[in-house]
């Protein structure tokens, strides 16, 4: 956003994994695991109401975001996914968990804060998937996302972000190999929400096409 200050390098000493994944029963899969991550000097990004001076030419340049460091950003993670496929992929489901416990620091020794917390990451995320394809042409999924406990930073304030809650709905129907056509519709709830802040997610929406192969 500022071309007359580059980025720091951020530095990852530490990031290790470590779970079990298991097929042993017939269509059903799972995944358990850790990870734990320390990181140096990783950026994020904070709302700028003031701008930017540059007292040798008298001038302030306005700007939507400016750019701060963690002196540490250490992440300690556990999940777990479980899926299920019915033979023939007519039904399917998936559902992932992951909770995050972040220990975070600043870098400008200014920011003096009664509690850190890390910037626009969820302490907890569930993602979840099913599948119905009733059809061996007609193929359907709904899907559903959920975030919560992110923060933003406007000048030194930290202020919590609305939860994510987005539900998803997919329709394909496959003619040929050639032609198929698709229906897509998200956030069904017109949930208001931002992935990053200020930049507001639409509302309800839906789009579709089709397809053609050569």
């Amino acid at each position: 956003l500022n071309p007359d200050a580059g980025l720091r390098d951020s530095h990852s000493p530490i990031d290790a994994r470590a779970g079990i994944r298991s097929s042993a029963l017939p269509n059903w899969f799972f995944n358990a695991y850790a990870r734990y991550r320390k990181t140096k000097n990783e950026h994020y990004y904070f709302r700028d109401l003031y701008g930017t001076a540059y007292p040798s030419i008298g001038v302030i340049f306005p700007s939507a975001f400016d750019c701060g460091y963690y002196s540490k950003n250490d992440l300690l993670q556990f999940g777990g996914r479980i899926s299920f496929n019915y033979p023939d992929n007519e039904l399917g489901f998936s559902l992932q968990l992951e909770k995050n416990f972040w220990n975070v620091s600043f870098l400008d020794e200014t920011r003096i804060f009664d509690e850190n917390k890390a910037i626009n990451v969820p302490d907890f995320r569930l993602d979840a998937t099913i599948n119905i394809n009733l059809l061996s042409q007609l193929k359907t999924s709904i899907g559903y996302e959920w975030q919560n406990n992110r923060y933003h930073l406007d000048n030194y304030s930290f202020t919590k972000m609305a939860d994510i809650h987005n539900l998803m709905f997919g329709a394909s129907y496959v003619f040929s190999r050639t032609f198929s056509v698709y229906l897509q519709l998200n956030n069904i709830m017109n949930w208001k929400y931002e992935y990053w802040h200020t930049y507001p997610e639409l509302g309800f929406s839906g789009l579709a096409g089709l397809t053609v192969v050569f």
